[in-house]
């Protein structure tokens, strides 16, 4: 199994939109790709607010498949393209890719 990971830190008192942009996002992915399943997650008890896509997958080739399939999807760019601007830190996402250990 393989667990994916991405974060956004949100500017001051924009926690409530990030998290409707956050899940808008994953609703979106999972209608391009239904394989893709992202949980939504924020920070706790940080200086830094963020919020967090987090997916499961069955290894590597099924994420990077799920994810050159949303990302090359018009629909995804369009969503890109129109999502508000003002939200987030710029240069703040970071993206993990964890394996599980047996």
């Amino acid at each position: 199994m393989i667990r994916f990971e991405r974060s956004r830190q949100f500017k001051r008192h924009m926690k409530a939109v990030a998290v409707r942009c956050a899940k808008a996002a994953a609703a979106q992915a999972k209608k391009i790709d239904g394989t893709a399943r992202f949980q939504i997650f924020t920070g706790v008890f940080s200086s830094v607010e963020k919020v967090f896509w987090v997916g499961d997958f069955k290894g590597l080739a099924a994420l990077e498949k799920t994810l050159m399939k949303i990302e090359a999807d018009a629909r995804w760019k369009k969503f890109i393209s129109e999502a508000p601007k003002d939200i987030f830190v710029e240069g703040s996402g970071r993206e993990s890719i964890m394996q599980l250990v047996k």
